[in-house]
């Protein structure tokens, strides 16, 4: 009887705390969707660091607490692991990530998609920590969002 009695009361807590993320999640989506990237992405050129350091710059202007998350994203030919990050924002109930590759996203219609985070490598709690990460000596740094 107890156990049942715990079960459901957890199975309570739980859906309130998506509730509550449910509605901070359609926010965030909704000011993603009004924005969109000046710049096309183009690999080492204007990519998944700048993207993800525009949108921790943006939210974090907005009043967001924002980090940048590193993961593991596949291999090249030659066996080398890839990466890719994307801005994270914290929700009164725990983090999304804001995803901006391509395939997820029309960068000149949003600035990215709400996404569940996975695995992750490593989280970067400023722009600097990922452009120390980062092969490139040269990054997108000026404002590259604007209002659709």
């Amino acid at each position: 009887m107890y156990k049942y009695l715990i079960i459901f009361l957890l199975i309570i807590n739980l859906s309130n705390g998506l509730d509550n993320n449910y509605t901070e999640i359609n926010e965030i989506q909704m000011i993603l969707d009004s924005y969109h990237f000046i710049c096309k992405p183009e690999l080492d050129v204007f990519d998944c660091v700048d993207m993800s350091v525009a949108n921790y710059n943006f939210f974090k202007s907005i009043g967001y607490n924002v980090s940048i998350a590193i993961r593991e994203d596949g291999f090249m030919p030659n066996g080398a692991k890839t990466g890719h990050c994307f801005a994270i924002i914290e929700l009164s109930n725990g983090w999304v990530g804001i995803e901006t590759k391509q395939a997820v996203i029309n960068t000149s219609a949003s600035i990215g998609k709400v996404i569940s985070i996975p695995e992750l490598r490593e989280i970067c709690k400023t722009p600097e920590e990922v452009y120390k990460k980062d092969k490139r000596k040269y990054h997108v740094t000026c404002n590259v969002i604007e209002k659709n």
